[in-house]
């Protein structure tokens, strides 16, 4: 169990294994993965799974990896999973060998985009092209970064994979090679000059009439810039589009102090609405706190909780889903902080690559305690 409000979860066991080995206490994962290949219960699947797992642990399990490759029925999933246990267990050949029957029997060119299909299960084509660019990127395969496209375009409806990406990131930076370098930036007009060892990163804040004066200057060796921006829009100049609508339903203006507040956000679509996984941005009012429970929580009255939750910022994932195309209730907790009068932003719903598709409730005012 990884979340207080989770139950034990195998498939999540085997995922940090992985992907973050170091995240939980190695030995109890261990313990549990151990227990996953040698309970007779266990499917094949799952039970290759661990071993891969194991094998991303340290133990040495290659020649059981070895004896399992030699099973004439192996599907896709079994087989991604065992090209990564081979990967972590240091044998490349035989990782190599089966990402490229994997990429011949089932992978697919998109535009800019790789992925695993299967079927027509596309999140089962997510989850499995996530799973192939784990192993790429620990192989040194470029195209990794066209499969990471894929899922970060197309997000799943049932799965995160930031672990994943996380992982994938981490293989791509093994395998980039890394030298002195240095570089000189200048903000109104004074010259800084930046040595930076192998693998160190420089990060810079500026205001925007700073970044308006900014010059790099590459002095030696190769650098990277990553550039981040923030910049205030007007509601106003926003234009919803009639396919989606976003509204909050709660609370009302007034809320009382010294309280655990419930506020929900519900989402709709048209039947024109693409389907899919709509990213909702909420920013809480500073007066109210919110809390970070039940993050990624769907229970069964069909109640969605955040994807996240950092300092004021909340967000979820609002999914039309495309059987019923049905409203989504998105809800979250805060705890009051502070009476007064507080401005409530707009909560802003857009879809990932589409940001036409966008909706918003209305700015408003909100009372805490007594006005």
């Amino acid at each position: 169990m990884l979340l207080p409000y989770g139950g034990p979860d195998p498939w999540l066991a085997v995922r940090v294994a992985l992907t973050a080995p170091d995240a939980l206490d190695r030995d109890a994962l261990r313990s549990t993965l151990l227990a996953l290949r040698n309970e007779s219960g266990t499917k094949r699947d799952l039970a290759i799974a661990a071993l891969a797992a194991l094998a991303s642990l340290g133990e040495p399990v290659l020649a059981e990896l070895r004896t399992v490759a030699l099973e004439p029925d192996l599907g896709t999933t079994e087989r991604l999973y065992l090209a990564l246990g081979f990967a972590a267990a240091g044998d490349d050949p035989s990782a190599i060998a089966l990402e490229r029957d994997l990429l011949r029997r089932d992978g697919e060119r998109l535009g800019a985009w790789i992925r695993l299909r299967i079927g027509g299960d596309r999140d089962a084509s997510v989850e499995a092209t996530s799973l192939l660019a784990i192993l790429a990127a620990g192989l040194g395969d470029p195209l990794a970064a066209d499969m990471v496209a894929y899922v970060t375009a197309n997000p799943s409806s049932e799965t995160l994979h930031a672990l994943d990406l996380v992982a994938y990131a981490g293989h791509a930076l093994e395998r980039t090679p890394a030298v002195a370098a240095s570089f000189a930036y200048s903000v109104d007009g004074h010259r800084t000059v930046v040595a930076l060892e192998p693998g160190e990163a420089f990060n810079l804040s500026l205001t925007s009439e700073q970044r308006a004066t900014l010059g790099l200057e590459r002095v030696s060796g190769q650098v990277g810039v990553a550039v981040e921006g923030r910049a205030i829009v007007e509601p106003a100049t926003l234009h919803p589009h009639p396919d989606v609508a976003l509204a909050r339903v709660a609370p009302h203006d007034s809320v009382p102090a010294d309280r655990i507040v419930v506020i929900d956000l519900q989402a709709t679509f048209t039947a024109t609405a693409p389907t899919g996984c709509y990213d909702v941005v909420e920013l809480v009012p500073s007066g109210l706190a919110p809390l970070s429970t039940a993050l990624g929580q769907t229970d069964e009255q069909g109640v969605t909780w955040p994807t996240s939750v950092v300092g004021q910022e909340v967000r979820f994932c609002a999914v039309k889903d495309p059987k019923t195309g049905s409203p989504a209730l998105l809800r979250y907790r805060a705890r009051v902080v502070n009476e007064g009068t507080f401005a409530w932003e707009p909560a802003v719903m857009q879809f990932p690559g589409a940001p036409e598709l966008l909706a918003m409730t209305p700015a408003r005012t909100v009372v805490i305690g007594s006005p």
